[in-house]
């Protein structure tokens, strides 16, 4: 995906463009996202969503193909998704007619940030356990099931309703075993 991703347009940023500035992006658009929500504005928050999603594809796909890794980018850009999904998550619990789904999702992600905190405290010493497969793909769940149920509060119908639930069940399923994992790491 990283060659995906510099091949349309990456490469063209200058030398110097630091991946984090995506996650400052990221991180000035959740209470953008949040207005519109609040607004009901649901295709404005739809499209700052999406632009926030990529912003959290790029940071990365930037950071490891210019090697331009950090300790700073690496802590922060989890903290911005948790932030992210947790925060919208609760503003769409407002909306959404089956909440305890939303629910779930965010306290999967806020029960990860805390072990992530938890872990700094404790090992100030060690390397934070980077994601997993599991992580990475709870977090594009995560992303598909929030744009289904954007999608549905603009369009309604009963399909993208079920769509949506289903993709929310998933986040959280892939939350659970996220976490598990994470607890294995830090044991081993």
């Amino acid at each position: 995906m990283d060659d995906l991703w510099y091949g349309l347009g990456l490469r063209f940023l200058p030398k110097n463009f630091s991946p984090n500035i995506f996650t400052f992006i990221r991180l000035a658009l959740i209470p953008v996202i949040l207005y519109f929500i609040a607004v009901a504005n649901f295709s404005f928050a739809l499209i700052s969503f999406i632009l926030a999603a990529l912003c959290d594809a790029l940071d990365g796909s930037l950071a490891r193909k210019t090697g331009q890794l950090s300790d700073w980018g690496a802590f922060l850009d989890p903290i911005a998704d948790k932030f992210l999904i947790i925060l919208l998550a609760m503003f769409l619990m407002y909306y959404y007619p089956w909440p305890l789904l939303l629910f779930f999702v965010l306290f999967f992600d806020f029960l990860t940030g805390a072990l992530g905190l938890g872990f700094l405290v404790v090992f100030r010493d060690r390397t934070i356990p980077s994601a997993n497969i599991v992580g990475k793909a709870k977090m594009v769940v995560e992303v598909a099931a929030i744009v289904a149920v954007l999608i549905w509060l603009l369009v309604g119908g009963q399909l993208l309703l079920v769509v949506s639930a289903v993709f929310l069940a998933a986040a959280a399923l892939l939350g659970y075993f996220s976490i598990l994992g994470y607890i294995w790491e830090v044991y081993k």
